[in-house]
């Protein structure tokens, strides 16, 4: 075969009929390949199906294959959609009308990626809407060099309408939103078809008529990779998902491995920069989502800044695989914010150490507290700001590990500026310990910030609202959403106030004595109990 020219290997490539075979052909030698790579994503065809279902699903899994293949998407130069015919139990009678409002659809994806692009919620009302055509506008515009389309629909048995569509050149995606907010309870499949629950009118237009899928149960059977084509459609800068899962059927995607990590980089440095999703800004709050479905959003991204992650645990997550993947984004995150109270991924946390970039990291106290465990093995060398979060079962093992690290720190992070402590502590031996903390603080000269969660009255200043430090995104809103059901169709649920935040005046905490301290938290928790 590496005997051979190329042109006539390009010759008798043209001769096979059937892609399937030359497909299989083409995983015997890498010149195969690259050289039948034109001739097997040149054209793509969909063709016609008894079952409707099977052309939707088939329709689906190439648009996001080429969506997430920008490389073999700027090959296509020719679609040819065969749509079949309806059952008569659907009552679905194609005539020239509705033919002209199919065609529209695909006139709208095309027409604003020639002008300013779209700007509102056009896109998703399409993909709601009409389904398979607004599958197919999307398709269309992440196919930069298509020339032709060729739409073949089925009006009636033997009666073909065929059109052909010349496309114009375009170089720019869809205008990019500023913010795109998810909020739940609901699967990632429902997200972007909730209506206005799921999109708040302040960041994105959502026309009122504009109908939902919530009665669509398959539509929340899927994960991250599903929703990743909307994503693509919108371009958001900012993008904040809140309470939501993945569901439990949900197949996982395929693993991503460190052995993959460099091949990904590759195709970072030769991917155009809009093919990429623009966001900035990703932020995560009590979500319980698969590791894929976290690695298949940050690889999609190509310069975020700000990565909020807390996650809830419902589904199991593989912390190493996610640290692993923010490595690619490594010269571009400066804040992070990684909340998971599961041990079993601490080992591959060390990762961290290769974020050069990032210079605020706020981390659960399980990455510290884990046996064997070394803090200052752990963190970026480059941090000026560390935040440690902490659950309530580990109050007790917190203060050794930090006391140490406080006292060796400018070995391992020399800008390190502020160390700040945050959680639910609230026992007498905790805060008999943070007083060990506070002394090497003060002897090391890294200023050092306590912040209790519990109601308790000891000495300090209430935190009404989270500082750049705490805080890092939804800034601007009072509250967050409250937790309610999983149950489909329930009214809003009125906001409940985020969590007490109180810094402690940490000359005030030396000077109280034990017996005190100890009555301070016994009234607490009388307190608590009894309401």
């Amino acid at each position: 075969m590496d005997a051979l020219p190329e042109e006539l290997i390009d010759n008798i490539i043209s001769f096979v009929d059937h892609r399937f075979t030359l497909a299989i052909l083409a995983r015997t030698s890498r010149q195969l390949y690259r050289l039948a790579t034109p001739w097997l994503y040149g054209h793509v065809t969909f063709p016609s199906q008894t079952n409707p279902a099977v052309f939707s699903t088939r329709l689906h899994h190439v648009a996001s294959f080429l969506i997430r293949r920008p490389d073999l998407a700027a090959i296509v130069e020719e679609v040819t959609v065969d749509q079949p015919l309806r059952p008569v139990d659907e009552f679905r009678v194609f005539d020239c009308d509705e033919l002209l409002d199919l065609d529209e659809v695909v006139s709208v994806a095309v027409d604003a990626l020639a002008t300013k692009g779209i700007t509102d919620s056009s896109m998703v009302y399409y993909l709601r809407r009409n389904g398979d055509d607004a599958w197919l506008a999307l398709l269309l515009a992440h196919l930069p060099n298509l020339k032709r389309l060729r739409r073949i629909v089925q009006m009636r048995a033997g009666d073909d309408y065929t059109r052909f569509v010349g496309l114009p050149p375009r170089k720019q995606p869809f205008t990019p939103l500023e913010k795109l907010m998810l909020v739940g309870p609901v699967g990632l499949g429902g997200s972007l078809q909730s209506g206005r629950r799921a999109i708040p009118t302040r960041t994105l237009m959502v026309e009122p008529d504009a109908p939902t899928l919530d009665d669509d149960v398959d539509m929340e059977r899927r994960s991250m990779i599903h929703v990743v084509p909307h994503l693509h459609a919108l371009k958001p800068k900012a993008l904040y998902i809140y309470n939501m899962y993945t569901d439990d059927n949900v197949i996982p995607d395929i693993p991503f491995t460190r052995s993959d990590l460099e091949s990904m980089k590759r195709r970072m440095a030769d991917t155009p920069e809009w093919l990429w999703l623009p966001t900035k800004h990703l932020e995560m709050r009590r979500v319980s989502l698969q590791d894929e479905d976290v690695c298949t959003l940050l690889r999609e991204c190509r310069e975020v800044e700000t990565i909020i992650f807390e996650h809830e645990g419902r589904s199991d997550l593989d912390i190493r695989r996610v640290a692993l993947m923010l490595e690619l984004h490594k010269d571009t995150l400066t804040r992070l914010l990684l909340n998971t109270f599961k041990s079993s991924g601490t080992p591959g946390i060390v990762c961290l150490r290769e974020l050069t970039a990032l210079k605020h990291l706020k981390i659960a106290s399980t990455f510290i507290v884990d046996p064997g465990m070394n803090i200052s093995r752990l963190l970026p060398p480059n941090i000026t700001t560390l935040s440690i979060v902490k659950p309530r079962h580990q109050s007790i093992f917190l203060c050794s590990p930090i006391a140490a690290f406080l006292a060796v720190w400018q070995q391992f992070t020399p800008y390190l500026e502020l160390v700040e402590l945050e959680g639910w502590f609230a026992l007498t031996g905790v805060y008999r310990g943070m007083v060990q903390c506070i002394s090497a603080a003060e002897a090391s000269g890294v200023e050092l910030r306590i912040i209790e969660n519990a109601d308790i009255e000891l000495p300090g200043t209430d935190i009404i609202r989270p500082g750049t430090e705490g805080g890092w995104g939804m800034e601007e809103d009072d509250y967050w959403p409250s937790r309610c059901s999983q149950t489909k169709r329930r009214p809003p649920q009125p906001y409940e106030p985020k969590r007490r935040r109180r810094l402690l005046d940490l000359n005030a905490l030396k000077r109280i004595e034990g017996h005190e301290l100890a009555a301070v938290i016994a009234r607490a928790w009388g307190a608590s109990h009894s309401s």
